[in-house]
């Protein structure tokens, strides 16, 4: 019997949603060092202090245990085919490049004492560990020889935080501090570890913490839309109310000065968290708090009737529409009839680009809202055409690239003047600046996926 869907209520606004990665090699035993048990690599998720080494890493110690010479600590932002992707300060990006001199120093003795000459030595060198260098604020990454591609010079600027990205397509692993001899960069103290959260239900918004949640909600039909008022608690307390009175005005919280979380610690909360690495609102934030708890609530619900939810999203990530897709789906078959359902009827929405499905632990892309096929053209900006959820050719090019590359990836939006695209299973999120796209043609949603090829 084919899955049915059912319309939900609306949601409340419009706001702006465990990877596993290779195993751990055997841990040697605990020293006499300090307990930094708080920063195992089991317990890390987005947003958190960790450890972290290349796999190329880890040495054979005397005892037969494997033992990393230096970790680094970093901010996990996500991964990427399983492989950690995370941010360091300036001094943890210097104590990466002195680590990645000292392991070509290594090896240009290695050879040298062969009988390789110094430019004999220089190539291999290259190939097996990049030449990474600072040029001025930025990380230059040299991946010329090890790829064969004449281009692949990267650059990595800091973020707005002078935070740098580190990933570069390379085998990054959060790691145990125990496994580490040195570890570059400042531990937080137990407690301490959790720099920021994503909120499961609104995409690409971070907040400082999970503190701060809502904990019951009331809902009132009016003729202008939906009236309601939540209650925000602090570490599972009272703090105060948020409300909108369903007539196009603001939602507003109502805290009381003596409150554990008054106004004054909302402005805190909202100065510190960002929507794809932007500023947000006191609304934006409180609606975003809101559906949380109302996504969840729905959530359960259907989980209880051994259904799950299917939402519509717009070209931005905001939600626009709610169904129940009864039962949940079990296999891939199942999805796919719930994916033809959808793209079978008319969109509620016209703005509406793309469905999600909560998968258990998370929402993940169902299908996109079927439209006519685009070429994105415009002499001036060629990514004005770019449908979210749409899969596309893509032809761009870099500052330092003296050829086209080409790439076929999912459109996920915008963030700024970088274009985000899905180039799953060929890799990961892609941030391409919208500068260098030079064409992007609309291809059908089974062509395969991949990443800068040369293209003449």
């Amino acid at each position: 019997m084919p899955p049915t869907l059912d319309p939900n209520r609306s949601p409340l606004s419009a706001g702006p949603g465990s990877n596993a990665g290779p195993k751990r090699p055997h841990r040697a035993a605990r020293g006499s060092g300090p307990d930094l048990s708080h920063l195992h690599p089991d317990t890390l998720r987005v947003g958190g202090v960790g450890v972290f080494a290349g796999d190329w890493a880890f040495t054979d110690g005397p005892d037969g245990t494997r033992r990393i010479p230096v970790g680094f600590v970093g901010v996990l932002t996500g991964r990427r085919n399983g492989l950690a992707v995370f941010t360091v300060n300036r001094a943890v990006a210097d104590a990466i490049i002195d680590d990645q001199q000292r392991l070509r120093d290594a090896t240009a003795a290695q050879l040298a004492a062969e009988g390789l000459t110094p430019d004999q030595v220089r190539v291999p060198v290259d190939e097996t560990y990049a030449p990474i260098w600072f040029d001025g604020e930025d990380i230059v990454v040299d991946q010329r020889s090890a790829s064969g591609d004449p281009d692949a010079v990267w650059r990595d600027s800091p973020d707005p935080d002078g935070r740098y990205e580190i990933g570069w397509g390379w085998a990054w692993l959060a790691v145990d501090p125990a496994d580490c001899d040195r570890i570059a960069g400042q531990i937080p103290p137990p407690g301490q570890r959790q720099e920021y959260v994503m909120l499961v239900h609104t995409p690409h918004l971070r907040v400082p913490h999970d503190r701060v949640t809502v904990t019951g909600l009331q809902q009132i039909a009016t003729h202008n839309g939906v009236a309601f008022t939540a209650e925000l608690a602090l570490d599972g307390q009272y703090a105060g109310t948020i409300e909108n009175d369903g007539n196009g005005g603001p939602t507003t919280y109502f805290g009381l000065n003596s409150s554990a979380f008054n106004w004054r610690h909302l402005h805190d909360y909202v100065q510190a968290s960002r929507y794809r690495g932007q500023p947000v609102s006191e609304e934006f934030i409180l609606n975003a708090l809101v559906d949380e708890y109302d996504f969840g609530r729905q959530i359960t619900d259907a989980t209880k009737t051994g259904a799950t939810l299917v939402r519509l999203l717009d070209e931005h990530g905001y939600t626009l529409d709610i169904q129940t897709a009864r039962p949940a789906p079990a296999t891939p078959a199942e999805r796919a009839a719930i994916a033809r359902q959808l793209t079978a009827q008319p969109a509620r929405d016209p703005a509406g680009r793309m469905w999600q499905i909560w998968a258990g632990t998370a929402w993940q892309h169902l299908t996109i809202v079927p439209t006519a096929p685009t070429t994105a053209t415009h002499a001036d900006d060629p990514a004005a055409g770019l449908v979210v959820g749409r899969r596309y050719h893509l032809r761009y090019r870099s500052t330092t690239q003296r050829l086209d590359r080409g790439a076929v990836m999912v459109y996920l939006g915008a963030d700024g003047d970088t274009l985000l695209f899905d180039a799953r299973p060929a890799a990961g999120t892609q941030h391409l600046p919208r500068t260098w796209l030079l064409a992007a043609q609309a291809v059908p949603a089974d062509t395969p996926p991949y990443l800068n090829k040369i293209e003449r």
